[in-house]
């Protein structure tokens, strides 16, 4: 198992880029390092259960082999950052991730919809009533490029007029951002274990090969 463990590293590292505004080049350079991290760990568990060979540690293959693996996993990790993708993101992140944002979601939608509850409008109303019964019908039709719109139909301004400063809709975004980061590590555990059987596959294939 030591060779997954740079997976929990990267989500620990995402979390930490979710909450704070890293420059490029670090950000860039953590990841790099990560990932030699992660080729060394698996090449260097090789060499120790083959009792320290010293061939082991200068075998080529063993550390294409490695590497092949974690850019799979790099590619996964930049492939559901990209904007287009999210939809491979939103399974995970209107059920798991709804679940564990429910409870200050559940708060700030009945603070959204406060301005509605006197409304004469039957067909308001009757969505009022439906949202109120499962708010997951109005949070997860929100996602990160359209909340501020549908934000807008409830406090009645413009997205334009919108300042960062409000601090429920700060909030309701932190939310969202929260709820997709769960999603995207649901991805990266399914690929951390599909990236363990592809190591363990060809750590067995190359030691059964050696002398």
């Amino acid at each position: 198992m030591t060779s997954v463990i740079p997976v929990p590293i990267f989500i620990g590292l995402k979390y930490y880029e979710l909450y704070t505004q890293l420059e490029d080049n670090r950000k860039y350079t953590l990841y790099a390092m990560l990932f030699l991290l992660a080729v060394s760990i698996n090449v260097v568990s090789v060499y120790i259960s083959m009792d320290g060979s010293q061939k082991i540690l200068t075998n080529t293959q063993l550390w294409v082999y490695t590497a092949i693996s974690w850019i799979l996993f790099a590619s996964m990790a930049v492939i559901i950052d990209i904007p287009t993708m999210q939809t491979l993101v939103v399974p995970f992140s209107n059920t798991i991730g709804y679940f564990m944002i429910k409870k200050k979601a559940d708060v700030l939608i009945s603070d959204m919809l406060a301005n509605y509850e006197n409304s004469p409008d039957k067909e308001v109303k009757r969505i009022l009533r439906q949202i109120n019964a499962d708010n997951s019908l109005l949070l997860n039709s929100m996602t990160l490029t359209n909340a501020r719109y549908i934000w807008t139909q409830f406090v009645g301004t413009e997205p334009n007029d919108i300042s960062t400063s409000d601090k429920m809709f700060e909030q309701l975004d932190a939310l969202l951002q929260y709820k997709y980061f769960i999603g995207k590590c649901v991805w990266y555990i399914y690929t951390g274990i599909l990236i363990y059987f592809l190591l363990a596959y060809y750590n067995t294939k190359f030691k059964s090969s050696q002398p």
